[in-house]
């Protein structure tokens, strides 16, 4: 349907009456449509070229330093001009291969020392995990010393109490206790031996 309607848009555009006609709000919602469609279209093609454009942008950057570099390399060439024409090749790529091995050589020493940082920063890692462990280790021991230093303690109560209530029934008035005429003695072996008086 908007495909028809463009095909009849554009054929009325060219052939224009040149007199006011009425649109149909199909008409209206049809060329909304169609002008939304465009400007959509627009839209990706401009995105296109300008994704075009970067990577043109970059690639010729890339080009034009690769080409700086061949020029002052050229350019270094042709200042010695007591060397032949192969020599001055051969002294361009010897010093094309002396940069590549400098370059190497940079990027390997600053790997390494990446390295060495990682191996440090891993170590020092470690060392505070063990001394971590060492002192929760630490302290789970000082929790159970402190647990048998208070069952000992409960212990030691128990039979303090234990031993006052003891020392309150042997010193207790005799008479009251046996009945009167009974007295209690305690023998050797720490019992209560109950005689009568009377």
């Amino acid at each position: 349907m908007v495909e028809a309607f463009k095909k009849t848009d554009k054929f009325q555009r060219l052939r224009g009456t040149g007199s006011e006609e009425e649109v149909s709000e199909q008409v209206l919602l049809l060329q909304d449509l169609v002008d939304r469609r465009e400007a959509r279209e627009d839209e990706k093609k401009a995105k296109k070229e300008k994704e075009q454009q970067r990577r043109d942008s970059l690639e010729s950057t890339g080009s034009q330093l690769c080409l700086e570099a061949e020029q002052r390399v050229a350019k270094r060439q042709r200042t010695s001009s007591s060397v032949t024409k192969k020599e001055e090749a051969d002294a361009g790529l010897l010093e094309l291969l002396d940069f590549e091995k400098q370059r190497h050589s940079d990027d390997h020493a600053y790997r390494m020392e990446r390295l060495e940082f990682d191996k440090e920063e891993q170590r020092i890692r470690l060392a505070q995990m063990s001394e971590s462990a060492k002192r929760n280790e630490q302290l789970e021991r000082l929790l159970i010393e402190m647990g048998k230093l208070i069952q000992v303690v409960e212990a030691i109560i128990i039979d303090i109490e234990s031993d006052i209530a003891d020392d309150s029934n042997i010193n207790a008035d005799p008479r009251s206790e046996a009945g009167g005429g009974d007295s209690l003695t305690v023998n050797g072996n720490g019992n209560v031996d109950v005689a009568s008086v009377g």
